[in-house]
Formats: C-alpha cells, sequence, structure tokens
C-alpha cells in the first residue's frame, strides 16, 4: 500500500441515489484500499448488509427508501460497530432522530476526501460543511468526473 491508503482495509457500504457521486466516493474510498459496496437506494444497502458484514456505512439520507432506515438498522446491530455517516442537504434544518455517537452527518455538498477520516474514525471540520468556494470547486470536479466517465463508456 502507499501513503494514501488506509492500513486497515474496511468494508464501506455507500448508498446514495445519485450515481456519480456513489462513483466518485467509491473511487475515494477504494483508492485507500477499502471494500466498497455501492448501492442506489435502502432496499439494495439492505440487501447487502444481509450477505455483508461491513465496518462502517456512508448513506444518503434521501434516497429511495431512506438512507435513515439503513441506519437504524445498523445502530441495531449488535454485530456492527463502525461509523455511519448520513449525508444530507439539509444539514441545518434536519430534525432526524440523534441515534448515537458513531452515527454522523454530513453536509453537501462536501469534499469527497472529508469523508475519508469520518469512516476511518476520525471526526474533522467536514462536520460543518463547505463552504461556497469548496461547493463550486466539488461541482466543477463533479462534473469533470462525470464528463470522463462518459468517455470511458
Amino acid at each position: 500500500m502507499n501513503e494514501a491508503q488506509a492500513t486497515d482495509r474496511l468494508r464501506i457500504l455507500l448508498a446514495d441515489d445519485e450515481p456519480l457521486i456513489v462513483l466518485a466516493l467509491a473511487r475515494v474510498l477504494e483508492v485507500r484500499g477499502h471494500q466498497v459496496f455501492p448501492t442506489t437506494n435502502a432496499f439494495e444497502a439492505l440487501e447487502v448488509l444481509d450477505k455483508y458484514a461491513i465496518d462502517a456505512a456512508v448513506l444518503d439520507i434521501g434516497m429511495p427508501g431512506g438512507g435513515l432506515r439503513v441506519a437504524q438498522h445498523l445502530v441495531q446491530d449488535a454485530d456492527f460497530h463502525g461509523p455511519v455517516v448520513l449525508m444530507t442537504g439539509g444539514l441545518a434544518t434536519d430534525t432526524g432522530p440523534q441515534m448515537g455517537p458513531s452515527v454522523l452527518r454530513l453536509q453537501k455538498p462536501f469534499e469527497y476526501p472529508d469523508v475519508i477520516p469520518l469512516v476511518e474514525g476520525e471526526r474533522t471540520e467536514a462536520m460543518a460543511g463547505p463552504s461556497t468556494q469548496r461547493r463550486e470547486h466539488s461541482e466543477g470536479r463533479l462534473r469533470g468526473e462525470a464528463a470522463d466517465l462518459r468517455r470511458r463508456q
């Protein structure tokens, strides 16, 4: 493993109904050496949980079926002890249930690398959300990654 990779390989459930976010986050996490299980809704995510033991989860609150449903499943699982990162576009107005210290909320949009310390067990400033400049940078990078993916297909 190189310096950019994590020392411990994690099995990470990634669920968001925006395919470009799933692809970009999966790539960032895989570069770190983690195994990623990408899904686009809560139903697929729950199927992954039925088949595999995972170490961390990154979930979109607003995806079909709801990320909170998947998070609650994880919190109630006695064998799961990892972090759950709930991505939301409405952190300031989010009134969803607080599920414990291992369930973190991340304001969209964000820089993809902001997820790394959260799933690897470190809390950072990423919880506060990006500035306007970072948001514009994220959106521009996402458009560039989308163009790269279209060229490869």
